[in-house]
């Protein structure tokens, strides 16, 4: 049950409303998040926002993305946000095996993750645990594989998914019906697929 609850659209004065509806409509998985963030309508816009322009301005490919968020999201317990980035990295291409092996934390030994996806991962897990200690080394062998602008972006993803699972957490935010069917579908996919 969620701490504060979300502004219902219904309930809400026009531009909140207005909000509310726009996101039900480009965002309709992360409604309730939305709709706790519209206690602050004018950061809320600016959120919407920011998470709507990361598909048209990003520079990774997107399974990358969904892989490094899932690792945050599982190393921060956030069940809000893994629920969510587990449909949306299974629509982008993460396999339905691979979250699992991430979850269970098996991922260094596992064939199912090539050398890029590792180092997503590993970078992933040091900016989490510890940004201060993200070696040379480590830093060395993303330049390998990464322009600066996709260095930068995972980076900002990384770090703004931190933010996102402690404010899910904090709130209690709850988990959209939807997002739930979708992961149900995903989930049947993935057992008719064994």
């Amino acid at each position: 049950m969620a701490r504060i609850p979300p502004i219902a659209k219904t309930d809400a004065p026009a531009p909140i409303a207005t909000l509310l509806e726009r996101a039900e409509q480009e965002l309709p998985l992360f409604r309730n998040q939305i709709a706790t963030l519209a206690y602050l309508p004018g950061l809320a816009g600016r959120f919407l926002d920011l998470y709507l322009a990361f598909p048209q301005e990003s520079q990774l490919p997107r399974h990358l993305v969904e892989l490094a968020i899932l690792t945050v999201s599982h190393l921060h317990a956030c069940r809000y946000c893994v629920v969510h980035h587990t449909v949306l990295g299974t629509w982008h291409g993460l396999r339905p095996e691979q979250i699992q092996v991430l979850q269970q934390g098996d991922w260094a030994t596992s064939p199912l993750f090539d050398a890029t996806e590792k180092l997503v991962i590993t970078y992933a897990e040091q900016v989490t645990r510890d940004a201060n200690r993200v070696s040379d080394t480590l830093f060395q062998q993303l330049c390998e594989h990464f322009s600066a602008a996709q260095i930068v972006e995972l980076t900002l993803r990384i770090t703004l998914c931190g933010f996102y699972n402690k404010f899910n957490q904090a709130l209690q935010i709850d988990i959209e019906p939807e997002a739930v069917q979708a992961l149900g579908a995903v989930s049947g996919k993935k057992k008719a697929e064994q």
